[in-house]
């Protein structure tokens, strides 16, 4: 009787042995599965991030470009309007030339006139004179 009773306690205290890992094996289940669980939203969390970042550097690339196309065109027109303007001068100078000899050939001929004012003058003077 005194055996069956000792294996009765021994038997009840590997029950209740037997029922705290159960409950610890429980209870480590059911942190894996929430660690699993968050691990899967912030895998989530992280995928659509990823594909926000991905979307948001392909939209830059886009302006990027757009923006290189509109500063290549803007040059381009700069460089064309500076073309023009290095003709117009170049003309400007050419005309301006033109007018600096013309001035000068009609100084030369104003000199010429008073040079030949001034011997008539004097041819006069000479002939009252006389």
């Amino acid at each position: 009787i005194e055996n069956l009773k000792r294996q009765k306690e021994e038997a009840e205290l590997q029950e209740q042995e037997n029922a705290r890992l159960m409950e610890q094996l429980w209870a480590e289940k059911e942190n894996r599965d929430r660690q699993e669980k968050e691990d899967a939203a912030t895998l989530l969390a992280m995928q659509s991030t990823k594909a926000e970042l991905e979307e948001a550097a392909k939209r830059m690339k886009q302006e990027l470009s757009q923006m290189q196309e509109m500063a290549k065109i803007e040059r381009d027109a700069m460089q064309e309007k500076f073309s023009e303007l290095q003709k117009g001068e170049a003309e400007a100078k050419k005309e301006f030339e033109k007018l600096n000899k013309k001035k000068e050939e009609q100084t030369k001929a104003l000199q010429k006139l008073a040079q030949e004012k001034q011997y008539q003058d004097e041819k006069e003077k000479t002939q009252k004179a006389a």
